[in-house]
């Protein structure tokens, strides 16, 4: 699986917060998780409108990471907010766990 490597930064620096040790299989454990997390916080910011089209299109597989990219640059006007939020949220319950 390819992972950004500023996520993997993520993942990475956040398992070490935590007091673990990185490795492949815990960051492999992690990704989708925060994948899902970052998913779910975009639906939520999308228009209703949008909602119903953008999860059919993800859950069928049918969108290219860059017309995901593409897609929540054009419908979610404060996205980088969204994404900020996303990934403090998953933070604070993976160090809280």
């Amino acid at each position: 699986m390819e992972i950004d490597s500023n996520i993997r930064k993520f993942l990475t620096d956040l398992i070490v917060e935590k007091g673990q040790q990185p490795t492949e299989e815990l960051i492999g454990e992690l990704y989708p998780k925060l994948e899902e997390q970052l998913v779910m916080s975009v639906l939520k910011a999308l228009p209703p409108d949008k909602q119903g089209d953008f999860q059919h299109e993800m859950e069928e597989g049918e969108m290219t990471p860059e017309q995901v990219q593409q897609y929540v640059v054009r419908y979610v006007p404060n996205y980088q907010q969204v994404f900020m939020d996303a990934f403090a949220e998953f933070r604070g319950g993976y160090l809280g766990s």
